[in-house]
């Protein structure tokens, strides 16, 4: 028997031009509010609601100290408050989380459970230096939904290195969550959807890359399947897309391979490094002996 796990991608932008900061984050909660109710009104039966990277401050370089809050605090309270509220797991995107009075910050990804538990918090790894002034992350958590699989979170340029995705995988995930503010100056359309494409086919599960729309985001979100296919790909503007994943989907493609061959990540690695191959190669030799660039 298949085990269906039903995925809503809310891609929202964030009015970045409202300088007054707790009418902004009143106005985007407030959206976000909206949104989850009309969700739920077309598919009650939506099992995991994802937002993008910041959604209620904004990805907002110049003020990103003033809009950095504690966790727990207000912006997270209320995310745990709607998921019991509507008995439904949340990746409310990425908060601003202030981690001290020395101003010290992390863009931090949050899932929370139907009983309103953060069960999983993760920082940004791949920070773009000196632009976002926030700590990394170090991790690779994985949380077991029960009854829907193995997840685990990217935040935005997380993405773009191939080795956070497959220590998730190596980890266990099925559903990778990879939660974006990624506008049209990095790489456009034509590169957005398909890094998600390769992410899942390269680590053979499911990827929901949820993306702010347009002007701060690019948006097209997009969920690939463990065999790379595009199973939905919003537009530019704000929008919803509910998809039923299959999640025996992963564990059949990594047990017998994509597109009916035996091209199963893992055993395709087992396989290469019994005859003497050695994929690690290029980590062994040092990455400070790497080209310079």
């Amino acid at each position: 028997m298949s085990t269906f796990f039903n995925v809503a991608m809310v891609q929202i932008t964030c009015d970045l031009t409202n300088g007054d900061f707790e009418s902004r984050k009143a106005a985007q909660l407030a959206k976000i509010d909206r949104y989850f109710h009309r969700v739920l009104a077309v598919n009650p039966m939506v099992d995991l609601l994802v937002l993008p990277e910041t959604p209620v401050s904004g990805y907002d370089l110049p003020n990103w100290h003033k809009l950095a809050e504690t966790i727990p605090g207000p912006t997270s309270d209320y995310f745990c408050t709607k998921a019991q509220e509507l008995g439904k797991w949340i990746c409310p995107g990425s908060i601003i989380e202030k981690l001290n009075d020395s101003g010290d910050t992390r863009n931090t990804a949050l899932l929370i459970s139907p009983v309103g538990e953060i069960v999983m918090r993760i920082g940004k790894r791949f920070v773009h230096y000196p632009l976002e002034p926030s700590l990394r992350g170090t991790d690779y958590p994985v949380f077991n939904i029960p009854g829907g699989g193995n997840v685990g979170i990217m935040n935005c340029a997380d993405t773009a290195v191939p080795e956070v995705a497959r220590n998730l995988a190596f980890n266990g995930a099925e559903i990778i969550i990879n939660v974006l503010c990624q506008g049209f100056f990095i790489g456009g359309l034509r590169h957005r959807v398909p890094v998600a494409q390769v992410r899942a086919m390269e680590n053979q599960c499911y990827v929901v890359a949820v993306n702010q729309a347009a002007p701060e985001g690019l948006g097209h979100s997009s969920i690939c399947d463990p065999e790379g296919r595009v199973l939905e790909e919003l537009g530019e503007s704000e929008a919803f897309a509910i998809v039923s994943l299959n999640v025996d989907e992963v564990r059949r493609v990594r047990e017998l391979g994509s597109f009916g061959c035996r091209a199963c990540f893992l055993q395709l690695t087992k396989d290469w490094q019994a005859a003497g191959g050695n994929l690690d190669e290029c980590y062994r030799r040092g990455l400070e002996n790497a080209p310079d660039v």
